[in-house]
């Protein structure tokens, strides 16, 4: 990849207004933020006043309505636009808030086209901002993400019947951790600490990865299948997805970790020596299996086992973003981050590089200010000011010409996309202010100041009736720049002001900052040119023993056989080893090094190292369960109906005996239907059955069975397992507690439905010199 670093030097002049402009520039790459308006091109929005914004983009006129007074009040009598936008802000935080149930308590509203409380959606909003200045409306809203007996996180609905294909419903922790900073309210603390120790304790056997040490589960936010993943990923069923390990869902269960120590040590549970060495693993885990040294970034996800955990070329920016803010990254790490991570014009690229089918933009083709915030915040705290303010300035221009804290921003032409009032974007416009105009930073012992005011600003700023744990503050911040020259409280001087720590006695204060002028010189990689799509994706086959496909001569070609690289361009085929397991996948590669996504993969078992077992044959299968052949495509004479409605407890799906030849690893998985409900297997379901896998009796792991089309089967997920040579016992097993089967992880997010419909068991040898 080549990347451009851009220090604040090589800025054109027109960079002293707050435009963006790029020692490459041309017109297009350029807009323009002043005190009372935003010019874009022919595009240009005025604000007036704080009250007003008059967008030329949209052709329409905003005038503040609502009352929001009972929000902090900021005040820039010398720059109405940024006091618009924030005014606008607020307005759509109090239209999103709502009473729910009936309770006199609202709740916060994903957007104008999500009226619910959606975990992921609730969890970045409170972490970025609304934690802070409505920690009440913030509390309800994270208990309506918790369910069940014993309780547990809730995941919102999505991929393959969601939990546990997706599995980033722990990013509520970080959520619940802020809304403790905001408050120190430790009766909540107590309150959620055993629902996220339970969700901890469950994920860790159902979606925990010990070869690796990750967790499974799907990327966090960006969710919508082909949209993010290769399509083959997304072709009818999801175990793909499922068994993939994603760095921004393990990046929140490191924070999840984390505040399970620091809150056993707060509420005395004796626990926190234990999750701390559960995050310590799991972060050494990241570090080690994620990083890409050639992209100076994380990658978004791991593929699965069987296919030997190749990682991704994709990066996003959740991942490193929030990589840079919770310390997964080292400093040396962070700052590679920040100064080679792909920005546009527009924002900071969600995903890169885009893929190449052209479909509507959303997390393809699309700038997320709901997600960038993370970037944001994780410029900040590593002192790459810079990024901070180019999304800062992102934020705004969503806003201001938009007319809307919208959920997508498209990366080429700014115009606003989808939901309008999207609660994570109008987090991250408020966390611009509070974060970054004020710097304020939230910890155990106070609450910490220290803003960066960009050039283009023109102060002062004030921010009125702040709400601190039972004070109100007044904060002035004056001068531009990240070092406070002088800094008072009520009238008094704080000496070393950039150590100084609020701490709350109750009362109401008055804080004045000026800032030193002092630039920030962090490079950053912001161009035209970060508008980049990734080649098609290479077709390939296996046939005559060899993986053949037709070369394209502008591409390189990288041919991954499920343990190395091999490069195989100026080549049309690759002559299989037949005396070993390979798992092979074709990567296009461009001159300038930007990868493909990796072509469907192709299985290679050498003659006699898989075994599958008829689950409807009593000779080969010991089952209660009734046995079907409605479903169209089953294998043998039918298949087993394994269904759960809610009122079985603990049972015994079916028993295999399996004969192993030779001491060994070996894949175990099912082919299987999950789609009684016809095609739909993806958004609005809650129906992915699970499983436990037992092996002579141990349990040794979970089988994901996603739902999937109607009238097809699929594999499932697999597990890797050591096997003796010899007779074993494999039993697939529905486990909701009990005398011999004692927890109660197979129960899935619907609860009362957790059905699959069982075909065959399939048992494959992986290695070399195949057994005889």
């Amino acid at each position: 990849m080549k990347n451009s670093l851009y220090p604040l030097s090589c800025f054109l002049a027109c960079a002293w207004t707050g435009s963006m402009a790029f020692a490459e520039s041309t017109d297009s790459f350029c807009y323009e933020v002043k005190p009372d308006r935003l010019i874009d091109q022919t595009y240009q929005t005025i604000a007036p006043n704080g009250r007003t914004i008059e967008s030329g983009r949209v052709r329409k006129k905003w005038e503040l309505s609502q009352d929001i007074s009972a929000y902090p009040q900021f005040k820039a009598a010398n720059m109405p636009l940024l006091e618009a936008v924030y005014n606008l802000t607020l307005e759509e935080t109090k239209k999103n808030t709502h009473p729910l149930h009936g309770s006199p308590t609202p709740v916060f509203n994903t957007g104008v086209h999500w009226n619910k409380v959606w975990t992921r959606d609730t969890s970045f909003a409170v972490q970025y901002s609304l934690g802070w200045i409505d920690p009440e409306t913030s509390k309800a809203s994270l208990l309506e993400k918790i369910k069940g007996a014993p309780l547990e996180l809730q995941e919102d609905t999505g991929t393959g019947g969601s939990y546990p294909v997706s599995t980033d419903r722990i990013i509520i922790a970080m959520a619940v951790w802020e809304h403790y900073l905001a408050t120190g309210d430790t009766a909540y603390l107590a309150k959620m600490y055993p629902v996220l120790k339970y969700t901890a304790e469950k994920d860790l056997h159902i979606c925990y990865d010990p070869r690796t040490g990750l967790f499974k589960g799907e990327t966090s936010g960006l969710d919508h299948r082909r949209k993010t993943y290769p399509i083959w990923m997304d072709n009818g069923y999801f175990s793909d997805i499922a068994q993939s390990k994603a760095t921004s869902t393990n990046i929140f269960y490191a924070v999840l970790f984390k505040v399970l120590a620091e809150s056993s040590d707060i509420l005395n549970k004796g626990e926190s020596a234990k999750w701390n060495a559960e995050y310590l693993k799991l972060k050494n885990a990241i570090n080690t299996n994620l990083w890409i040294p050639e992209k100076n970034a994380y990658a978004s996800w791991q593929y699965p086992e069987y296919m030997g955990n190749p990682v991704t070329d994709k990066i996003d920016v959740i991942a490193n973003g929030y990589a840079v803010y919770y310390g997964i990254a080292d400093a040396e790490r962070s700052q590679k981050i920040l100064a080679h991570y792909p920005m546009i014009k527009y924002g900071a690229n969600t995903v890169y590089p885009q893929k190449p089918d052209g479909m509507f933009v959303y997390h393809n083709w699309g700038v997320w200010p709901g997600w960038e915030g993370a970037l944001m915040l994780g410029a900040k705290k590593a002192g790459n000011h810079r990024i901070a303010e180019e999304i800062l300035k992102s934020n705004l221009y969503n806003v201001a010409m938009n007319l809307s804290n919208y959920e997508v921003v498209h990366y080429q032409t700014g115009q606003g996309l989808c939901s309008t009032q999207q609660l994570w974007s109008i987090a991250s416009t408020l966390a611009s202010y509070y974060r970054i105009l004020f710097g304020m930073t939230y910890e155990t012992d106070g609450l910490r100041l220290s803003p960066y005011v960009p050039s283009f600003v023109k102060g002062p700023l004030i921010l009125d009736r702040y709400p601190y744990k039972g004070s109100l503050l007044s904060l002035t911040v004056t001068g531009t720049g990240s070092r406070i020259k002088t800094m008072s409280i009520d009238g008094r001087i704080i000496d070393r002001p950039e150590q100084y720590v609020f701490r709350s006695d109750g009362k109401n204060h008055d804080i004045r900052m000026e800032l030193d002028g002092s630039a920030d010189q962090s490079p950053i990689n912001i161009k035209q040119d970060n508008l980049v799509v990734c080649p098609d994706i290479p077709q390939m086959i296996y046939a005559d023993g060899k993986i053949q496909w037709k070369p394209e001569t502008k591409y390189g070609y990288l041919l991954w056989t499920g343990t190395e690289y091999i490069d195989v361009t100026g080549k049309s085929e690759y002559k299989v080893p037949q005396n070993k397991y390979g798992c092979y996948t074709l990567i296009a590669v461009t001159e300038d090094g930007i990868h493909s996504e990796f072509s469907a993969p192709v299985v290679f078992n050498p003659a006699g190292t898989v075994w599958e077992y008829e689950m409807e044959d009593v000779k080969t299968s010991i089952s209660e369960l009734p046995k079907a052949s409605e479903i169209k495509g089953y294998s043998g004479d039918g298949y087993l109906v394994d269904k759960v409605d809610g009122q079985i407890k603990s049972r015994k799906s079916a028993e295999v005996w399996v004969t192993v030849p030779e001491s060994g690893e070996y894949l175990i998985s099912f082919r299987y239907n999950n789609g009684d409900r016809g095609d739909v297997g993806t958004t609005g379901e809650a129906h992915c059955a699970i499983r436990s896998l037992l092996i002579d009796g141990q349990d040794i792991g979970t089988i994901v069975f996603s739902t999937t089309f109607r009238n097809q089967f699929y594999p499932s997920t697999t597990l890797r397992v050591p096997l003796a040579a010899g007779r074993h016992l494999i039993t697939l097993a529905y486990n909701t507690g009990g005398k011999e089967m004692n927890n109660s992880y197979d129960i899935n997010m619907d609860t009362n439905k957790n059905d699959v419909y069982l075909d065959t068991l399939k048992l494959e040898w992986v290695g070399k010199n195949k057994p005889q």
